[in-house]
């Protein structure tokens, strides 16, 4: 690339011609000496060659048209033209080129300006707020979100059609049956005033905390996509400010379901999320820090969404002791009871309540996008499954109440086959008549009915479980299981 009027470092490397790359110092003389890098295998760090002195400022704005043969530039500049985008120097830090056209759509000296809501939630202290506008502009969704100095920010993309081989009637018997929705959660050491030194000069895979942050939204927005939506969605938080005290997961539940209302994703939120703590004196923390969470006996992570009367449907509930807990217990802290628990979930609804209205509060700022137009994808149609629950509805009822896990799953696989003989040949001789290819029609059916089998077993489950009061193994709702535990097992 073409070299500015000075050299500020006193080593600038850059690709050199023939694969070669060079390195650039000022020498004694003031001239540029360049030498070949020695991992680059090709000659000794001794073998300098003289360049041309460091030209002047006019010289080095001249426009000129130099030759690919000059071994210091090996870009071709053309008079009047400038080598970069506009405003930028492409090699040093002289001043840019006056005749430097503008990119197409770009506001010369201007940034976009992010729209910005914010509200206190948690205590006065603890203020959320949400930006967008400014960062990730091609994602269908970005927001950045903030508590404290934390900053977390969350892009939401889904794919304008299903992926080729996911069609699970249309195209293909072998499509995917599930919805592909995939969370990435990157932790990266700047956001915490660090870069990577010492033996390890890079980031390292996600750590455990990522992982778990990605569950933590996965669970309560999966269920928030219309039934039939099998569009890749991809969701990306990334952690750029840690302030050591704000954790970001919980802020990264409700950045992401911002960033989905903001898209042309299909989306049936806003989700909020809260995270309370325990503390030693009985009081539930909104929104802890980590001095708090270190100081409480117990943690709960809830979602929702709000409803059509105002009340908040929960919808994921992430619970568990702190590291100091038991010495808690033993200072006389209050321990977490059902009825503990029972009004942590009861107070952690205002505070969901407000997330979800400060993202409402974001998307009437910006506007949503027109929501995209999908094909809904199936398992299996009404009639497939009226057919399945009418021949095997009786007998799966019976079989949900074997209590042995082998037997009862011996008779479920001898239903299946049973409903599979009986149903495909008819899907497969009227799939024929409307001219399809009777090996694909066959293995479609038997796909089918299959997963309308699989759905009866689930519905009958579910069903002993809501009327009856029986889980599947005949146990009651609060019945517990043998439990029984062995030492000196091994040697």
């Amino acid at each position: 690339a073409a070299y500015g009027p000075r050299l500020r470092s006193p080593s600038n490397a850059l690709p050199g011609l023939l694969g070669r790359a060079f390195t650039f110092r000022r020498s004694a003389s003031g001239s540029v000496v360049s030498t070949h890098m020695r991992q680059a295998g090709q000659l000794p760090v001794a073998d300098l060659r003289p360049s041309r002195p460091i030209p002047s400022d006019e010289e080095a704005l001249r426009p000129s048209r130099v030759t690919p043969a000059d071994p210091f530039r090996s870009v071709v500049t053309t008079p009047g033209v400038s080598r970069g985008p506009a405003g930028a120097r492409p090699l040093g830090t002289g001043p840019a080129a006056p005749n430097a056209p503008a990119l197409r759509g770009q506001k010369e000296g201007h940034m976009a300006d992010p729209t910005r809501v914010a509200a206190p939630i948690g205590g006065d202290d603890k203020i959320m707020s949400f930006e967008t506008g400014q960062l990730a502009g091609l994602a269908g969704g970005a927001v950045m979100a903030g508590m404290g100095d934390t900053r977390i920010l969350v892009t939401a993309t889904g794919a304008k059609h299903v992926r080729e081989g996911a069609r699970f009637i249309a195209n293909s018997a072998t499509g995917i049956d599930f919805f592909p929705l995939t969370v990435d959660i990157e932790e990266r050491m700047y956001a915490a005033g660090k870069i990577p030194g010492s033996f390890f000069r890079r980031e390292g895979r996600a750590p455990e905390s990522a992982i778990l942050t990605c569950r933590l939204i996965d669970r309560p927005l999966r269920p928030s996509f219309p039934d039939g939506f099998r569009n890749e969605v991809h969701i990306v938080g990334t952690v750029m400010g840690a302030d050591q005290q704000n954790p970001y997961d919980v802020l990264a539940i409700n950045a992401a379901s911002a960033a989905l209302m903001i898209s042309d994703v299909p989306f049936e939120g806003p989700i909020g999320a809260v995270r309370l703590a325990y503390s030693t004196d009985g009081e539930w923390i909104a929104h802890p820090t980590y001095e708090e969470s270190d100081e409480a006996t117990f943690e709960i992570v809830v979602a929702g969404r709000q409803l059509d009367d105002g009340d908040v449907a929960v919808m994921m509930v992430e619970a568990g002791g702190t590291e100091k807990s038991f010495q808690y217990y033993d200072e006389g802290a209050p321990k977490v009871d059902e009825a503990a628990l029972a009004t942590a979930l009861q107070e952690c609804k205002p505070y969901i309540k407000a997330a979800i209205a400060l993202q409402q509060e974001l998307v009437d700022a910006v506007g949503a996008k027109p929501t995209m137009s999908f094909d809904v994808q199936v398992d299996y149609t009404d009639d497939i499954y009226a057919q399945v629950e009418s021949l095997g509805g009786e007998r799966m009822n019976e079989i949900m109440q074997i209590a042995d896990k082998s037997e009862r799953g011996a008779a479920e696989d001898a239903l299946r086959t049973e409903l599979v003989d009986r149903i495909v040949p008819e899907l497969v001789t009227a799939a024929v008549a409307e001219g399809a290819d009777e090996a694909t029609a066959q293995a479609q059916a038997t796909k089918q009915v299959k997963s309308a089998v699989r759905s009866l077993s689930k519905n009958t489950v579910r069903t002993r479980i809501v009327r009856d009061g029986l889980r599947i193994d005949g146990r009651g709702l609060r019945d517990i299981r043998p439990l029984s535990s062995e030492v000196g097992v091994l040697p």
